[in-house]
């Protein structure tokens, strides 16, 4: 269901959820690339706490895996009140670089995400944030990257 005109709507995304869920706090999605995909500009996507740690490659080109990809303008993306969502890369394939979240879109907002885990392999480096472009205009608050083997931002 759409909000109505004017009104920003709200996603939910936890390690249980399903993405044939409609992103809702009772029905969660399971990743944040189908938040993306019906979130809008002014809309927020709550991440529930727990660990994320089973991907698909949202896209790539010549030199890296890009595990998400947030290319859409203007949407938030926050740790749920009180709860810390934790991606833990280290299952990402690193026959080319490793980007955990690869940031392009304008007017981003990331809220209290922790990454860990993120590798390089034979590869020269490997990002937790690979920031480009438009993204400049992002806000990271309250993001933590430890126990990575790549840049935490960049």
């Amino acid at each position: 269901m759409l909000p109505a005109a004017g009104y920003a709507a709200t996603y939910y995304v936890a390690p249980t959820g399903s993405d044939s869920n409609a992103g809702t706090l009772a029905a969660p999605f399971a990743n944040i690339a189908r938040a993306q995909t019906a979130a809008a500009n002014g809309d927020t996507v709550y991440v529930r706490g727990g660990t994320y740690g089973t991907f698909t490659i949202a896209a790539t080109d010549s030199n890296y895996n890009y595990v998400h990809q947030l290319n859409k303008a203007g949407i938030t993306y926050a740790a749920y009140p009180g709860e810390t969502p934790v991606f833990n890369f280290a299952s990402v394939p690193t026959n080319l670089r490793v980007c955990g979240f690869y940031v392009t879109g304008s007017n981003i907002v990331i809220r209290g995400f922790t990454v860990t885990g993120t590798p390089v392999g034979t590869q020269k480096q490997s990002e937790c944030y690979r920031i480009f472009g438009s993204a400049a205009s992002c806000a990271f608050f309250d993001c933590v990257c430890h126990d990575n083997a790549a840049n935490g931002f960049y």
